[in-house]
């Protein structure tokens, strides 16, 4: 029959202390070592209390006993085997020890307590600090991994994460590259990097066919699409009502994004339209029909016929159909 593992260690806490009863009873200074067959240990490094129980009379020595450093930790989630050997060669230095009873059992082992993150976790928590980064709306942004993050397996503590961008991006759509690093207690353990693809989609005015250099831009000229952000030479207007009735300052294709850059406002003074032609001295100001030769913004200097006189004027645009000759 088989004795369950409690009884087996029952059996052998009874054995320990039959054997220290008679070692004392020769050596009242005997200390009795047990080295448990499976010890967890917290730290970079474990001492002897952490792995061993003891008994015996000499309470100061126990203590220097339990503090005394056996060696390095494993790493998180690993095991480290426990012998004999080891054991002595580290309480040499410190005690005595022919003092010792010390039972070290087969196989004993101490292992790193451990906390393992899924790779899956980490990955939603680089994509969520990649996603408020862009400072766009959940609808209007897409992102995917470029690879798979494997688990984690950290210290135990408190855990915190740092997540941040490696290198400036201009654009809003591209390939990123994000540094996550876990820290336990304040202090750095574990970082990778991770690679993904974002898309910011915005609404774009687009040309819905070829426009002509100098036409006024109307609204059948225009549509809405969807589309992936991207580093602009301008900025992009937001609505089509903000495009309507400007005059595009080149040829501007079909499916053609419409930055600001392609259009100016409409002009104040068409060619060959009827103007005001201001003439206006300190004392007096007047006001005769002219023809704009060219047409212009607000400000412009452009020739005019004056009607009246028949002769050719130069004057600045001051209004809408409004042009002061001196």
């Amino acid at each position: 029959m088989t004795l369950p593992h409690k009884a087996i260690l029952w059996l052998l806490c009874l054995a320990g202390a039959a054997q220290l009863a008679l070692a004392q009873e020769q050596d009242p200074e005997k200390i009795l070592v047990r080295v448990l067959p499976s010890a967890e240990v917290f730290g970079e490094r474990f001492s002897l209390g952490e792995i061993a129980e003891m008994d015996g009379f000499d309470i100061k020595a126990m203590k220097v006993l339990a503090a005394i450093e056996v060696g390095r930790s494993p790493m998180p989630g690993r095991s480290l085997r426990l012998s004999e050997r080891l054991i002595l060669t580290r309480l040499r230095p410190s005690i005595d020890v022919k003092r010792l009873i010390l039972h070290v059992p087969d196989k004993a082992h101490v292992t790193r307590a451990s906390l393992r993150i899924p790779g899956a976790e980490i990955e939603r928590l680089v994509l969520e600090q990649a996603a408020a980064d862009t400072g766009a709306n959940p609808e209007d942004l897409k992102q995917e991994l470029r690879g798979s993050i494997n688990d984690a397996v950290l210290p135990k503590g408190e855990l915190e994460w740092a997540i941040s961008p490696l290198g400036r991006y201009i654009s809003p759509t591209g390939d990123r590259t994000y540094l996550a690093v876990a820290r336990i207690d304040g202090k750095d353990v574990w970082r990778t990097t991770v690679r993904l693809k974002q898309k910011v989609y915005q609404q774009v005015v687009i040309a819905a066919s070829p426009i002509r250099r100098n036409a006024t831009i109307q609204r059948s000229d225009l549509k809405l699409e969807r589309r992936p952000a991207g580093r602009e030479a301008a900025p992009l207007p937001g609505s089509i009502d903000e495009v309507v009735g400007k005059i595009a300052r080149r040829p501007i294709g079909a499916n053609e994004a419409i930055r600001r850059d392609m259009f100016l406002e409409p002009h104040a003074v068409s060619e060959g339209g009827r103007v005001v032609v201001l003439y206006r001295t300190a004392r007096v100001s007047v006001r005769v029909t002219g023809v704009a030769l060219v047409g212009g913004h607000v400000g412009d200097f452009i020739p005019v016929k004056n009607l009246q006189s028949g002769k050719i004027v130069y004057g600045v645009i001051e209004g809408s159909e409004i042009v002061r000759v001196n």
